[in-house]
């Protein structure tokens, strides 16, 4: 059976290749588990007069914590600090793409059912979307992912996933098989 320090194992051995991590560090006066940076910044040539090379720059951040005795008034502070997160991140320009911000929360077991299905039903609705001066310096968004490690879940481990997360859901997701590992179980 898995568990929330497993999980953050596995999701650290997988963020890696490409995000730079720290562990047990503080963002915005909150201690997290780890947290993961990655930003790039893509070179485009425009093709005019003077030949300008120009650039945009992206950012993404997910920020780890294992919250023990999770609560839905719990889940909407963080969420709103995430926001607050996505928006100071940001540095609005014309070389500005985008910035996400993934609040990774792993919970290890609810108060009581109802809390439970709150803080799911909570995350299942979070969304953030931000533009900056309608596009043309970027966009803000923030995501929020709830990794359920309760024993009295459905299943031993569930994953929760705001609209924006859903398209990223397989990176949090801790079975997924790649490549030659996926073709020796045939």
């Amino acid at each position: 059976m898995m568990t929330p320090e497993d999980f953050s194992a596995v999701l650290q051995d997988r963020l890696r290749g490409y995000f730079d991590i720290q562990e047990n560090a503080v963002c915005g006066g909150r201690r997290f588990a780890f947290i993961a940076d990655f930003s790039f910044t893509s070179n485009q040539t425009v093709l005019t007069k003077n030949h300008v090379v120009d650039f945009f720059s992206s950012r993404e951040r997910i920020l780890f914590s294992v919250e023990p005795d999770f609560s839905g008034a719990q889940a909407d502070a963080a969420l709103a600090d995430t926001c607050r997160e996505a928006l100071a991140l940001a540095e609005p320009s014309r070389n500005h793409k985008s910035t996400v911000v993934t609040r990774v929360f792993a919970v290890p077991s609810f108060s009581s059912e109802a809390e439970r299905k709150e803080v799911r039903k909570r995350i299942r609705r979070f969304r953030f979307f931000h533009s900056h001066f309608f596009l043309l310096h970027g966009f803000s968004e923030a995501r929020a992912v709830l990794a359920d490690f309760s024993p009295d879940a459905d299943r031993p481990f569930s994953l929760v996933c705001s609209p924006a997360a859903k398209s990223c859901k397989q990176l949090f997701t801790p079975e997924v098989r790649h490549g030659k590992e996926k073709e020796e179980e045939r």
